[in-house]
């Protein structure tokens, strides 16, 4: 008897030795699938919040583009087109793949309402085909505005806030699942110490990384959202100049990056144009950017109107390159061609950046115009490089200012867009207004290259 009681004790040590294993393996097994789990929901909510964004600002740029189309209907006195439907039945058409991993109810009012509005734009163009221009100006008081209002300022918020709220549903079942699979192993791991050590390392790791990827979504979605508000509230509004048609778009890619134009108007009845492109992409391209905007609007209103574009362009350059060295401690820089608008149709420019593109109404030829100098925030001082280029646009003739997000945009095959297709687009609608023109470019490149990785913006003057 005295034997066995040994062997049995051991037997129930053993027994309860393996059975806290079997306890420890199958705590580990399921905080591991419950992390992975969580991780993969996380992804696809982030996915579908972005597809959201892209398909927030395809409809933030369509009532941009009809308060512009509406205003120039009532110009004239009749109905006007409004812009083209296709990004935004193209984003919705993304989103609506991935919808269904998210129970928003939000989003599903986003999804129709875009539909409704794709629906009723439709019969809005049918009763301007049929000339019922009264009818057509109704329908759109009545239903498309308001319709289009209430996607951007209510369906939209609501949608992203649902997902924001699935997110964090998700980040707290997986720290709450941490917390309870702590709690079970230190219970066991004074039994099986060297067991609980190994599968405790293993845990925390496991934690660790769904704490860190919490983390990272979390910065992502406030980098992104701050991004996108700076790239979208310093953009000027008005571009109204009499004797010029002027236009102009910006896409942000899925990652945002630092895309600049400017339009400030001159008390001679000219203009100050700018556009440019920050090195980079995320919050820091952001922040360059609104920099840039900043001291370009400082310089147009402190009596910069004598000043030609290539000392313009100095001054510019000294502001910034301090503010990224001294400040920022940031070795970046940004390309940047800047252009003097008279009413006589002259067109100063200078800077380093793409080829300007003229379209000459008269020969229906497109002329490339090369930009020469120095990036900004290299070197202290450019103004010795910067030459001043100028070029004179005739009735007719349109001036096209781009970024490389347009030419170097590529296909599923690594075939970039290149700048002759957009001179192609250009002899293709002589006639078209500035706004047709960029809204085609546009779309030509979207079509190319259905997920551009950078960001796309195009200005267009014509000299009416």
């Amino acid at each position: 008897m005295r034997t066995d009681r040994p062997r049995g004790r051991y037997a129930v040590l053993l027994g309860l030795l393996f059975g806290l294993f079997g306890v420890e393996g199958a705590i580990g097994l399921y905080v591991l699938g419950a992390s992975r789990r969580s991780g993969d929901r996380v992804e696809q909510c982030e996915s579908v919040g972005l597809r959201t964004d892209e398909l927030g600002m395809a409809l933030n740029n369509w009532v941009k583009q009809m308060k512009v189309s509406t205003g120039l209907s009532q110009a004239v006195g009749t109905a006007a087109p409004l812009p083209p439907t296709k990004p935004l039945t193209d984003r919705a058409r993304r989103l609506r793949t991935q919808a269904d991993t998210v129970r928003s109810a939000g989003l599903s009012s986003l999804l129709a309402g875009t539909d409704v509005l794709v629906a009723r734009i439709s019969s809005y163009y049918g009763l301007l085909a049929r000339r019922e221009f009264d009818d057509a100006t109704l329908l759109y008081i009545r239903d498309l505005e308001p319709l289009a209002d209430r996607l951007l300022e209510v369906d939209f918020p609501a949608a992203r806030e649902e997902i924001l709220r699935e997110v964090e549903r998700l980040s707290s079942q997986d720290r709450e699942a941490g917390r309870i699979a702590r709690q079970l192993l230190l219970g066991s791991l004074a039994a099986t110490l060297a067991v609980g050590v190994f599968l405790l390392r293993l845990i925390r790791r496991t934690l660790a990384e769904a704490s860190s990827r919490e983390k990272e979504l979390e910065r992502r979605n406030s980098e992104m959202a701050i991004a996108r508000t700076i790239q979208t509230s310093v953009i000027p509004r008005d571009l109204s100049l009499r004797g010029f048609d002027v236009a102009a778009v910006m896409v942000p890619a899925a990652e945002v990056g630092g895309d600049f134009y400017e339009f400030r108007k001159t008390s001679d009845g000219g203009a100050w144009l700018g556009i440019g492109d920050v090195t980079g992409h995320g919050i820091t391209a952001g922040l360059v950017m609104m920099m840039a905007q900043a001291m370009f609007t400082t310089l147009t209103e402190s009596g910069a109107e004598d000043v030609g574009p290539s000392r313009f362009l100095a001054q510019l350059n000294r502001a910034l390159f301090f503010n990224l060295k001294s400040r920022l401690g940031e070795e970046r820089f940004m390309t940047m061609v800047v252009a003097r608008l008279y009413r006589d149709g002259r067109l100063v420019y200078a800077g380093a950046h793409t080829d300007l593109l003229v379209y000459r109404h008269a020969t229906g030829s497109v002329e490339r115009h090369a930009t020469d100098g120095l990036w900004l925030g290299l070197v202290p001082e450019i103004g010795p490089a910067t030459k001043e280029h100028e070029v004179v646009l005739e009735r007719g003739d349109l001036a096209l200012f781009h970024t490389d997000g347009v030419t170097e945009a590529r296909n599923r095959n690594g075939e970039p867009f290149d700048i002759r297709r957009v001179a192609d687009r250009l002899v293709a609608a002589p006639g078209s207004s500035a706004e047709e023109t960029v809204t085609s470019i546009l779309q030509a490149a979207c079509a190319w290259a259905p997920l551009p990785d950078d960001d796309i913006s195009l200005m267009a003057v014509r000299r009416s």
